[in-house]
């Protein structure tokens, strides 16, 4: 399941750059589900600011810049550092 989980979180990083808010929703969602039910502390935090990325851009800017947040924070929570920029960035174009 936790490979599983990474590809989903790679695919979800390869359909924004395609910019297709559409598979990253799709992706996101998946992903979340997965570790939700599984308890992958490391994948949930990049799944919301995914999800959060493709609200945003969809329209619905204020609920994805609030799971774009809430996954910054969590992620934080986790100790990691290596995809911070990135969510940082994704933050920074849809504010």
């Amino acid at each position: 399941m936790s490979s599983l989980s990474c590809a989903l979180y790679f695919g979800g990083i390869l359909a924004r750059f395609e910019r297709n808010p559409a598979e990253v929703e799709r992706f996101a969602s998946e992903l979340i589900e997965m570790s939700t039910r599984y308890n992958f502390a490391f994948w949930l935090p990049g799944a919301n600011v995914l999800r959060g990325w493709a609200r945003s851009v969809s329209g619905e800017t204020a609920e994805g810049i609030s799971w774009i947040e809430q996954g910054v924070e969590d992620y934080r929570a986790t100790g990691s550092i290596a995809g911070m920029p990135m969510w940082l960035a994704l933050n920074a174009e849809v504010l």
